[in-house]
Order: C-alpha cells, then structure tokens, then sequence
C-alpha cells in the first residue's frame, strides 16, 4: 500500500514545503519516512472505503505531520 501511494505522498510533502526544505535543510525523504510511519501508526482511524477517501485521509495526516515537524522549527507554513 505504501509503495502504490508513495509518489503521492512524496507529492503532497514537496508542494506543501517547497522551497522551506531548502531553506531549513530538511530532506524530503525524511519528511516522507516521518509521515508514512504516522499514517501506519494511524491506519486504525481511516473510516472511508474509496481510493479517493484514503488519498484526502493520507494528506491530512502528511499535512498534521509537517505542522508539527516546522512547528518544532519555529516556522510557518505558508
């Protein structure tokens, strides 16, 4: 499942932060690992049953963790 959804995710990381995992020297990668292992500690809460429910469930996780991960920084997203 991962695997199918990666690219997405990598996708959504890269656009929510752009030029700030540059600016604050974050891989994407490690973005990526953090937010994948919050959605597998979280998959018990995914309620929906389409694709599509899994796509917007999955990107409000990745979106939570990079709060969190810039909020440690002291930064915005903006």
């Amino acid at each position: 499942l991962f695997w199918r959804y990666l690219p997405h995710v990598r996708q959504v990381v890269a656009l929510r932060l752009g030029q700030r995992l540059h600016d604050c020297q974050i891989e994407i990668d490690d973005v990526v690992q953090e937010a994948l292992l919050e959605v597998f500690t979280a998959f018990g809460q995914f309620a929906g049953k389409t694709a599509g429910c899994f796509r917007s469930w999955l990107a409000s996780v990745i979106e939570h963790r990079i709060q969190r991960l810039l909020g440690s920084r002291d930064l915005r997203v903006r």
